[in-house]
C-alpha cells in the first residue's frame, strides 16, 4: 500500500525536501498548504495532483483557484482550510512545515474530533514559541 500524507508548509524549504523525498519514495500528497506562494503552489498542486490544496491568504487562494480550474484539486484557505487539509481520511500522516502557530495549531488536529483514525504527525514548525512577543523558555 503506498502512503498518503498531508502537507502543511510545503513552499517553505522542508516542505520542498518533504516533496522531494515523496517524488522519490512514490508517496501520494492528499493535501498541500502554504501561506501566499501561489506560483510555487500551482506548480506542486499540478504535479502531485493533491485533492487539496490551501493557502492561508484568501486573495492568494482565490488566485490559485483560477489558475487550477479545470483540475480535480479543490483549493481552499484560512485555518479552516488548514484544518480540513490536515484531516483528510486519506492521509495517514500529516507533516507540518508552517512558521508560527498556523502550523503548530494544525499539528494537534488531526485524530481528534471524532475522527476514528489514527495519523501520525511529523513536524517542524519554526518559531512556534514566539508569540506576542515572547521568545521560547531559555532566551
Amino acid at each position: 500500500m503506498t502512503e498518503t500524507l498531508s502537507l502543511l508548509g510545503s513552499t517553505g524549504s522542508i516542505g520542498r525536501q518533504t516533496l522531494d523525498v515523496c517524488r522519490e519514495q512514490g508517496i501520494r500528497v492528499a493535501a498541500l498548504a502554504a501561506g501566499r506562494s501561489v506560483d510555487l503552489l500551482e506548480a506542486q498542486a499540478r504535479e502531485f495532483s493533491p485533492r487539496l490544496a490551501v493557502l492561508y491568504d484568501m486573495d492568494a487562494a482565490l488566485e490559485l483557484a483560477n489558475r487550477l480550474k479545470g483540475l480535480d484539486i479543490e483549493v481552499a484557505y484560512g485555518l479552516e482550510g488548514l484544518r480540513r487539509a490536515a484531516s483528510l481520511p486519506e492521509s495517514g500522516t500529516v507533516v507540518t512545515a508552517m512558521v508560527g502557530m498556523a502550523g503548530l495549531r494544525q499539528a494537534y488536529r488531526p485524530g481528534q474530533q471524532g475522527d476514528p483514525g489514527l495519523r501520525r504527525g511529523a513536524g517542524h514548525a519554526r518559531r512556534t514559541g514566539i508569540r506576542r512577543g515572547h521568545p521560547p523558555c531559555g532566551q
